[in-house]
């Protein structure tokens, strides 16, 4: 399944690029996080519980930064296991600066085998377009100045 996507963020495009290149703070983005830890520079291991309605289980991811070229561009592979499934990620990020703001540019792809995989690719692939588009969309709210009340 490819998911592809695009974001403008109120913030510098260096500030981005720190944001999403750092285990811990790219992990925040994830839903139902439980737990991150950093294995390396260019590793690290989330545990997620991830799950279509009511069919939820808990997922060993670990992810491998592929390319890094500051500030622009960055690609991940990510690779879980649980509930009897896995699940087999690689994500691209592009940058751009657009006056004080950063156009990010994403593309992801993610197969998914298993019990999980028998529920069909049209429901498997709506859930996981959201699960993705919801990652990218945190960055707004971590990365934006905060509008006054």
């Amino acid at each position: 399944m490819e998911f592809r996507g695009s974001e403008l963020i109120r913030a510098g495009r260096e500030a981005v690029f720190g944001y999403i290149t750092d285990a811990e703070n790219f992990s925040r983005g994830i839903p139902d996080i439980q737990r991150v830890t950093v294995l390396g520079p260019d590793r690290f291991e989330v545990v997620a519980k991830l799950g279509i309605s009511m069919i939820r289980a808990s997922f060993d991811i670990t992810f491998q930064v592929l390319e890094r070229l500051a500030p622009s561009y960055v690609k991940l592979r990510g690779h879980g296991l649980g509930a009897g499934s896995a699940v087999d990620l690689e994500i691209s990020i592009d940058l751009t600066q657009d006056g004080p703001n950063t156009a990010l540019e994403w593309k992801a792809d993610a197969n998914v085998s298993g019990t999980l995989a028998s529920l069909g690719q049209r429901v498997l692939g709506s859930v996981a377009e959201r699960l993705v588009r919801e990652v990218f969309g945190n960055l707004h709210a971590s990365l934006e100045p905060r509008e006054p009340a």
